[in-house]
This record gives structure tokens, C-alpha cells and sequence, in this order.
């Protein structure tokens, strides 16, 4: 998955009506000298963002890709397994671990047998899934289950936030991603890929919720005017989280066949250094003052954050909102159904579901997942693989941390256009070379390696987390909060139906997989040209006028 800058303060506010913001409009183009108020960054507010960052979406991005270079390792422990469980001798070792010491390699009658229990070549190990209808169908769920958890676990994330706040919701969801840590890493000990589908799975029930409350908390305790690099930073350590599970893949280091369940057992890293230093971070201002009512606490939290005692105005602004509020007589918000209800809510969802539906039929979360098996597909030796998908995520980083610098001077128009366009150009390159290195032009398959390296720039430099940043701008603040969670759920249902379709479209279609999400791309990107605004540098009031005189 990609990492997003978003949800201010929707779910945790009464939210305000249309005519709320758009009543004080400024006119003249004034809002450009009193958009947003300037705030200095602090070693306070660093703290909390690295932290909060760190210790939620690092584990993200690592989940995503701990499977990713141990992948021929992994899969040949689950042929082990099942070839245990008939009971047959698990030959294959001989070959692939270049174990000499186990006698020769034993014939079998039986057709089961034959398929999970014989040698495989190193060579061979890419025909591995194809030639295996079963295999393949336990690979894909192993990769989708945690997409799956988090599209379950999503949908109570409000039901956190009332009860508990965001600072101990985060607290509360860290322990349930260490249980699928302690459940995932044990399944070699167990004999069990189904141990390590269910930990995967409970990895999923933690980032549904880590999606969310992290970014959301981070906007809140930043200043206006930092928002966007603050809110970016989940973003970078999300890519951190994936390089970092990409690169102790490596047979160098844990990609071994005794070595990488440890890739399993250090996801629990981070969630140790942010129950150790989360309690040093305070509670959300905002949610303090407007939610529980307590004055005296968001000021101590405010007077934190900011690293100085001088906050009343920024406490009065955060009050006045919330007086505003209910004297619009907006106490409930916009429910999920209501956002279908009301034409003007419609339309803009459904500009934002296609943007979200590029975002992950764009083919970057099974590239992600699966690009040391694409590299090995188009030609590449197992090492060149192996070594391409590391500069794959070390790409990544130095894009998502390029994204962070462009955000607010390039525009949100110019690079989700432009990354989606590249994007789809990147993918027919890849259909195209990956025939062309299959008719024996050897060249063609490093073009397509570059390709796809190129598609992760351009998709990490704007599309990656522009959706995202969006959704927050174009909605009325009345219908925000459910609109974000509208998106979340589209992201990770896309994002499971993709991990897992991959795999067997790539067995079925090979190389035209990446056609299909090219064409995908293209016919979304053509829509969101004649329907996306600018939205850079503007306020709120000022993105709902637009939005409503063109569309409402």
C-alpha cells in the first residue's frame, strides 16, 4: 500500500453545515494572505510525529513487503508443510537448498505427492505457482489477508475514538498487532501457514485502524501551516517500514531457510519503542477541549506541542469553531448513506472513488508485494532480483520524501495527473518489453525492470497519497468524517481484491495483467482531468465555493 496525509478533524467534531463555510467567504482572492495561520516546529511536535509515525505506519509498509524477497523461501516451507501433512519425504531441499546430505531424490506414484514434494530447480522456481492450482490459491490468501483484516477492522475505528481517545486508541491497537506478530512468526514451530495466514490477518485488524487514527492525530497537533509535511511523514515511514522488510529479506541477512521468520518477530520493534515513549506525547487539544470538555488539560497539551505558553489564541480559534458548530445546529453528521443522498455529496463521491479506484487498481500494491517474482519473471537471475526490489523501495523513500517538498508548490492537480499518466505509461512499457524479453530479446528485460521502477517514482511522487490529501478538501466538514472512511474502505477492498487476484491473473495472462491496469489508468485519468480542481493553498470555504458552482 501507499502512505496518505490525512483526516484532520472530522471524526472527532460535531461537523458544521455547507453554508457554514461559505458564508464568510472572503472575496478578491483575499484568502491567500489569511489561509493559514503560521506555527514553528518544535522538538515537541517532532517527537510526537516520529513517534506516532514510527510505531504505526513503519509496521505497515513492513507487512506489506516481509513476504516480498523471502517469497521463494516461504513458499517452498509451505510446500514442505503440506507435503509433510501426506506424508510424503520433502525432497525438494536437495535442489533449492543445495542440500546434498539427504540421499537421492525418492520417485513417487502418487500425482499429490509428486506435485508439493518434488525438487525444484532454482531455475524453475517461477513455474512453481502456475503448475500448483492449490499453492497458488494459499500464496494469494497469505498476501491478501492482511488487506482483508484491515477492510474488517476499519469500519470501528469511530467506535475507538469515542470510547477511548486517539492517543489510547493507538495504545490499544498496538497490542493487537503484536498478538498477530507473536502468531505469524510461530508458524514454522507450529507447521502451519494457516498460523501464519491468521497472524497476517490480525496484522490487517491492526493497520485497518492505523490508517486512520495516526494521520488524523498528527493533523490535529500540528499547526496549520505544517500540516502538509506533518501529515506526509506517515507516508515516508510507511515506504521506511517496506524498504527496511525488503532489504532483511535479502539471503545476505534473513532470507535464509533458518533465518526468516525473524523477518516475522522484528515487526514487533516498533510497537516496543511506542508503547515506551507514546505515554510522553499528550492527548489531542482538540479532542480534549471539544469532546471531553476539559479546558485546563488542552491548554497543558496545547502549551506542549507548541513549546510555549502562549496558545490562547489558537485554544480560542479551537473553541470558536466548536461554538460555531452547534449554533449551525450541525450536532449530527452525514452518515454513509447520506453522502449518496444528496446530489452535490454524490458527485464529489463519485470524483473521489475514482481516484481512489486508480490509486489501487494502479497494480502498485501487488507490484509492491510481488516484485522479486516480476523481476525473476521477465529474465532477471534470482540475485538481480533480489537487488532490484531493493532499489524498487529505496526508490520509493526518495520519491515519497521528494512528495513532501512538492505537495504545496507543484499542486495537487499537476501530480496526480501527471504520476497516473506516467504511471500508465510505465505499465504498457512492461507488457510491452516482458513479451518482447520472452521472444528471446534479451535487452527488453531490463527495459521493463526500469519501467517498473519508474512507475514506483512517478506513482509515490503524487497518486501515492494525493487521494487521500483530497478527499479532507473537497468534502464539507458536515460529511468529512464519513466520507474518509468511505475512502479507507475503498482503498483496502480494491487493495485485497488486487493482492490476491494478481498472482493467478499473472499465472493466467502473464504479462498483459500490466495492460489491463494501464487501460484502467488511462480512461481515470482522462475523467479526473475534465472533474479534479486545484485545490492547493486554498481554504476549506474557498474549495467548497468552487466545488458547488461547478457541480452543485
Amino acid at each position: 500500500m501507499a502512505t496518505p496525509a490525512i483526516q484532520a478533524t472530522g471524526n472527532l467534531l460535531h461537523e458544521a453545515e455547507d453554508n457554514l463555510f461559505i458564508k464568510d467567504l472572503p472575496s478578491n482572492g483575499d484568502w491567500k494572505s489569511s489561509a493559514t495561520t503560521k506555527g514553528r516546529l518544535t522538538w515537541q511536535l517532532i517527537f510526537a510525529v516520529v513517534v506516532v509515525s514510527f510505531g504505526t505506519w513503519f509496521p505497515i509498509g513492513y507487512s506489506y513487503a516481509s513476504t516480498n524477497t523471502p517469497q521463494a523461501i516461504i513458499i517452498e516451507w509451505i510446500r514442505s508443510v503440506k507435503c509433510a501433512r501426506l506424508a510424503g519425504p520433502v525432497a525438494f531441499s536437495q535442489v533449492f537448498f543445495n542440500d546434498s546430505q539427504k540421499g537421492p531424490v525418492p520417485a513417487y506414484d502418487d500425482a499429490m505427492q509428486d506435485i508439493w514434494c518434488k525438487a525444484v530447480a532454482e531455475n524453475e522456481e517461477h513455474l512453481v505457482l502456475s503448475e500448483n492450482a492449490e499453492l497458488n490459491r494459499i500464496w494469494a490468501i497469505v498476501g491478501a489477508t492482511v488487506g482483508g483484516g484491515a477492510l474488517l477492522s476499519l469500519w470501528s475505528t469511530n467506535w475507538w475514538l469515542k470510547r477511548f481517545g486517539s492517543k489510547n486508541t493507538m495504545l490499544i491497537n498496538n497490542f493487537i498487532g503484536v498478538v498477530g506478530t507473536v502468531l505469524a512468526s510461530l508458524c514454522v514451530e507450529a507447521a502451519s501457514f494457516e498460523m501464519l495466514i491468521v497472524g497476517r490477518f490480525i496484522w490487517g485488524v491492526n493497520i485497518g485502524i492505523s490508517i486512520s487514527v495516526p494521520p488524523m492525530y498528527i493533523a490535529e497537533i500540528s499547526p496549520a501551516s505544517l500540516r502538509g509535511a506533518t501529515g506526509t511523514f506517515p507516508g515516508v515511514c510507511f515506504v521506511g517500514g517496506a524498504f527496511t522488510a525488503v532489504v532483511l529479506g535479502l539471503p545476505q541477512l534473513l532470507g535464509t531457510e533458518q533465518l526468516w521468520p525473524v523477518i516475522f518477530w522484528l515487526r514487533a520493534a516498533p510497537a516496543v519503542v511506542f508503547l515506551l515513549t507514546l505515554p510522553f506525547c499528550r492527548e489531542s487539544p482538540r479532542y480534549l477541549l471539544l469532546r471531553k470538555n476539559q479546558a485546563a488539560a488542552a491548554r497543558r497539551a496545547l502549551t506542549f506541542f507548541r513549546g510555549t505558553q502562549d496558545v490562547d489564541g489558537e485554544l480560542r480559534a479551537i473553541q470558536l469553531e466548536g461554538d460555531s458548530m452547534l449554533a449551525g445546529g450541525c450536532s449530527k453528521h452525514v452518515s454513509l448513506l447520506g453522502l449518496f443522498r444528496h446530489p452535490f455529496l454524490r458527485r464529489l463521491v463519485i470524483i473521489c472513488t475514482v481516484v481512489i479506484l486508480c490509486n489501487q487498481f494502479s497494480g502498485v500494491a501487488p507490484i509492491s508485494i510481488y516484485t522479486t517474482a516480476i523481476f525473476t519473471k521477465i529474465g532477471l537471475s534470482k540475485l538481480e532480483s533480489l537487488y532490484g526490489t531493493v532499489g524498487f523501495f529505496f526508490l520509493q523513500i526518495l520519491a515519497v520524501l521528494t512528495s513532501m517538498l512538492l505537495m504545496e508548490r507543484a499542486g495537487r492537480r499537476l501530480l496526480l495527473l501527471g504520476g497516473f499518466s506516467v504511471a500508465a505509461l510505465c505499465l504498457f512499457g512492461m507488457t510491452l518489453f516482458t513479451a518482447l524479453g520472452k521472444l528471446s530479446y534479451l535487452w527488453a528485460n531490463y527495459v521493463s525492470m526500469v519501467c517498473a521502477l519508474v512507475f514506483i517514482v512517478a506513482f509515490n511522487l503524487g497518486p501515492a497519497f494525493l487521494p487521500f490529501v483530497l478527499v479532507p478538501e473537497m468534502f464539507p466538514q458536515s460529511a468529512r468524517s464519513s466520507a474518509m472512511t468511505l475512502v479507507s474502505a475503498g482503498c483496502q477492498l480494491p487493495n485485497v481484491a488486487m493482492t490476491f487476484l494478481f498472482p493467478i491473473a499473472d499465472a493466467l495472462i502473464a504479462e498483459y495483467t500490466f495492460l489491463i491496469l494501464g487501460i484502467i489508468l488511462l480512461a481515470g485519468t482522462v475523467y479526473m482531468y475534465f472533474n479534479v480542481i486545484e485545490t492547493k493553498g486554498k481554504p476549506l470555504s474557498v474549495i467548497q465555493a468552487e466545488l458547488r458552482q461547478r457541480f452543485g
